[in-house]
C-alpha cells in the first residue's frame, strides 16, 4: 500500500513508467523469439555399423551383440533398438525424457567415445561407425528445387549452391538437399574378352584402384635453391578417363579398358530415396532454423536471399515453397493479439455496462500494462513466443481480471458508503491483499508441478 500512495503523490512519475512499460513491452514483443511450437528435443541418437558382406545373422552375432552391451552402458539409456541387415546394422538409442535439454550434448559426447572405443574390436573388413546425432532438427522451411529436362546432378550442383548461401543467414541452423540420385559407373566384364586377353577382374580392380590413388610425385629443386611440387596430370575425372585406363595383361600386352568391358554412367539402381513433386522428379531444399531464431525474420531473410539466387541458376530451374513454418508462426500470433484485442475489449465493454465506463477502461488497460511487463521478463529469461506460451498468456489474463475485477468492485462499494479518497483507494488493497494472494498462489501452484518436472515436460 505504500508502494500505490507513493505514485498516486506523483501522478507524473506514474504516467512515466506507464508509459516506459509499454514502450519496453513492445520493443521485448518484437525482438522476443518467435516459433511455432516450443523446442522439445528428440533424444535419440544413431549408430550405424557397415560391414560388408556380412549375412543379418553374421552382422547380428560379430557386432550386434557388442554395440548393445557397450551402449547400454551408457547413463539414462530408456531402450537401444537394434535393426541387422546384410551388410549393415543400425543402433537407435533412446534417452530418458528426464534428461535435461543442456545435458543432451554431454551425453551425446559419451555415445560418441563409448562408440570410438569399442571400433576396435569389430570384425575386419568393418568401416567405423557413424553416429547421428542430428535427429531432433526440425525442418520448417521446405522448398522443392525442380527444373523441366535438367539431370539430377545439374539440379544438385546448383542446389549445393543455393544451400551455400543460405547457410549464410543469421537464424539459419542447417540446410539439408534430399532426394537426390546417387550416379555410379558400372563396368560390364565380357568373359570373352577377358578369356582371350588371359585377364581376371582382380587386375582390373588393382589397375582402378591404382589409377585413382593420389601420388606423391616428389619435389624438384632449381638452380635458385627453390623447391617446386611435382605433380601427376591424368587423373580421372569421367567415365572416358576409366576406358582410357591401360591394363597389362600376364604375356605383357597391354590393353585398354574400354576395349574389353562396357563404361557408362549411369544411376545407382535400386533407387534408395526419391523426391517428386506433382509426379515429377525434385530436390528438396530444406531448412532449420536456430531455436532462439525469430521465425517471421528468418523466413523473410530466405525468401528475399532464394529470390536473388535464383537470378543466377539457368533458366528453367526454379523453386516451389512445399512448408513455410514462418506462416504458421505469423498466423499463431496474429491470432493471439487479436485474442489479447477482443478479449480486452470484451472485457472494457461487459465492465463498462456492470461498473461503469471509468471501471471498465482501468481494469483494460491494466490488463494490457500486466501482458507488456511480461515481455521484458520473459525475454531476460530466454522465453519464446509459441503456442504453448501465448496459450499461457490467455489463461493468465482470465486470472488477472478476476483480481481487477474484486479490487475495483470494493473500491465502487466502498465510495457508495460514503468514505473518502483517503479510504476506498486503498482499505480494499489491504482487505483483499492475502485472499487474492492465495488465489493467484493456487492458480499457479496448478502450472507449478509442471515447471518442475525434469527433462522435456
Amino acid at each position: 500500500m505504500k508502494i500505490t500512495e507513493f505514485f498516486m503523490r506523483r501522478p507524473t512519475l506514474f504516467w512515466s513508467l506507464m508509459a516506459g512499460i509499454i514502450v519496453a513491452g513492445i520493443i521485448c514483443f518484437i525482438q522476443m523469439p518467435k516459433l511455432e511450437d516450443p523446442v522439445v528435443a528428440t533424444k535419440q541418437a544413431m549408430v550405424v555399423v557397415v560391414y560388408p558382406g556380412a549375412s543379418a545373422h553374421e552382422v547380428e552375432l560379430d557386432v550386434a551383440l557388442k554395440m548393445e552391451d557397450a551402449l547400454r552402458t551408457l547413463p539414462n539409456v530408456k531402450k537401444v533398438k537394434t535393426e541387422c541387415h546384410d551388410g549393415q546394422a543400425m543402433f537407435t538409442v533412446e534417452f530418458l525424457m528426464t534428461v535435461a535439454l543442456d545435458e543432451l550434448e554431454q551425453h551425446f559426447d559419451l555415445l560418441r567415445r563409448k562408440v570410438n572405443d569399442l571400433s576396435a574390436s569389430l570384425p575386419q573388413g568393418c568401416y567405423p561407425p557413424v553416429v547421428v546425432d542430428d535427429m531432433m532438427d526440425v525442418y520448417g522451411i521446405f522448398y522443392a528445387f525442380k527444373g523441366e529436362g535438367y539431370t539430377y546432378p545439374e539440379l544438385y550442383k546448383y542446389a549445393r549452391m543455393i544451400r551455400r548461401e543460405l547457410l549464410a543467414l543469421p537464424g539459419v541452423k542447417r540446410v539439408n538437399i534430399a532426394g537426390n540420385r546417387d550416379e555410379v559407373i558400372n563396368i560390364v566384364l565380357s568373359q570373352e574378352q577377358l578369356s582371350r586377353n588371359g585377364l581376371v577382374p582382380v587386375q582390373i580392380m588393382s589397375a582402378l584402384n591404382g589409377a585413382s590413388q593420389t601420388v606423391n610425385a616428389g619435389n624438384y629443386e632449381t638452380a635458385d635453391g627453390e623447391r617446386l611440387r611435382i605433380q601427376v596430370s591424368g587423373l580421372i575425372t569421367d567415365e572416358a578417363d576409366i576406358r582410357d585406363i591401360l591394363i597389362q595383361t600376364t604375356d605383357g600386352k597391354t590393353v585398354r579398358l574400354g576395349d574389353i568391358a562396357r563404361v557408362e554412367r549411369t544411376y545407382a539402381e535400386p533407387q534408395r530415396n526419391g523426391f517428386f513433386v506433382s509426379g515429377k522428379p525434385a530436390l528438396a531444399i530444406c531448412l532449420a532454423m536456430e531455436e532462439d531464431a525469430i521465425v517471421p525474420d528468418v523466413g523473410k531473410a530466405v525468401d528475399k536471399r532464394l529470390a536473388e539466387v535464383m537470378k543466377q541458376v539457368p533458366a528453367g530451374m526454379e523453386t516451389e515453397k512445399i512448408f513455410f513454418q514462418p506462416d504458421k508462426v505469423d498466423e499463431a500470433i496474429t491470432s493471439f493479439m487479436w485474442n489479447l484485442v477482443e478479449s480486452v475489449a470484451i472485457v472494457i465493454l461487459v465492465l463498462i455496462f456492470s461498473m461503469g465506463f471509468r471501471s471498465g477502461v482501468i481494469i483494460g488497460f491494466g490488463l494490457i500494462l500486466t501482458i507488456a511487463l511480461s515481455f521484458p521478463i520473459l525475454l531476460t529469461l530466454g522465453t519464446t513466443l509459441q503456442r504453448i506460451s501465448l496459450g499461457a498468456f490467455i489463461v493468465a489474463m482470465g486470472m488477472l481480471v478476476d483480481n481487477a475485477i474484486v479490487v475495483m468492485d470494493g473500491i465502487l462499494i466502498d465510495k457508495q458508503r460514503g468514505f473518502g479518497p483517503k479510504t476506498y483507494l486503498y482499505r480494499i488493497g489491504r482487505n483483499t491483499a492475502l485472499p487474492l494472494l492465495g488465489a493467484t498462489i493456487i492458480a499457479a501452484s496448478t502450472f507449478l508441478c509442471i515447471y518442475l518436472c525434469p527433462g522435456s515436460a
